[in-house]
């Protein structure tokens, strides 16, 4: 194994990680035990969207470069383990949507419609967290978004275990 392939495996697995572990942290141990502290909600939303979104180009980079040289389209299409790599990339898309999406939802609960730049730009850090009286309905917006999201993390790490040992001989 090269080096660049070692250290793309590295790179893939702790983003991969950190990733899984934001959303499962936030999901189900933060939004249970908030309260209506809208600064606390919108620091944790940005962040989680921050780690999302480097996430979604280290993730993408490393992985396709180890599809490109571990899996012709034969094995990619035609083998169980192949299987297992285009649904850790159809998780992997939905599962950076509906955090988008969900930390979305929970910006706009106001009403605002920040632009698509500035939402991308500045996510919720637009204007620093949510008005305490918004903070109650934001949180109502995104629980389920990370519910499912959560599930998917789950998914995702069911998935890379069969890539890692469970189906090695595949």
């Amino acid at each position: 194994m090269g080096v660049l392939l070692s250290a793309s495996y590295v790179v893939h697995v702790l983003s991969a990680l950190l990733w899984i572990g934001a959303v499962l942290f936030v999901a189900s141990l933060y939004l249970p035990a908030s309260g209506a502290n809208g600064e606390d909600l919108g620091w944790t939303l940005d962040r989680l969207l921050w780690i999302t979104r480097w996430t979604g180009v280290a993730l993408p980079v490393t992985g396709l470069y180890q599809v490109w040289l571990l899996y012709p389209l034969p094995r990619l299409i035609g083998t169980p383990r192949g299987h297992l790599v285009l649904g850790m990339f159809l998780l992997w898309g939905v599962l950076n949507g509906v955090v988008e999406l969900g930390v979305y939802r929970a910006r706009t609960v106001d009403g605002s419609r920040p632009s698509f730049g500035a939402y991308m730009s500045k996510g919720v850090g637009v204007d620093g967290g949510f008005p305490r009286e918004d903070a109650d309905e934001a949180l109502a917006a995104v629980r389920p978004y990370l519910t499912g999201g959560a599930v998917l993390s789950v998914l995702l790490g069911v998935d890379a275990a069969l890539l890692a040992g469970g189906l090695a001989a595949l």
